[in-house]
């Protein structure tokens, strides 16, 4: 899946998780580190209208236990939560993604 104007990414109903629509569908989040890739996922860059661009990490649900429960259909998901909100904390006390 390439990114650019052929994809469009939109919210999915559970917080901090996205939808490509693309040539095919893919659920996302997005990349709090643009440029990396930690275990070799797909990324797709986005840019948005006013200029700045975007980059989301794909999820395979086939390794990813998360990502197969959300694409079933679960719909509460305590732990997806607990995974923001540990990711908000460490932006703030170590700065990730600020400039």
């Amino acid at each position: 899946m390439k990114g650019g104007s052929k994809v469009v990414v939109q919210p999915h109903r559970h917080d901090g998780v996205f939808v490509a629509k693309g040539k095919e569908d893919a659920l996302c989040t997005k990349n709090m580190v643009v440029g990396e890739s930690v275990y070799g996922e797909k990324r797709i860059s986005v840019q948005n209208e006013d200029g700045s661009k975007v980059e989301y990490r794909v999820w395979n649900p086939f390794r990813s236990k998360l990502a197969a429960a959300i694409l079933g259909g679960v719909d509460n998901i305590w732990i997806l939560d607990l995974f923001m909100y540990c990711n908000t904390k460490a932006i703030d006390l170590f700065g990730y993604g600020k400039a």
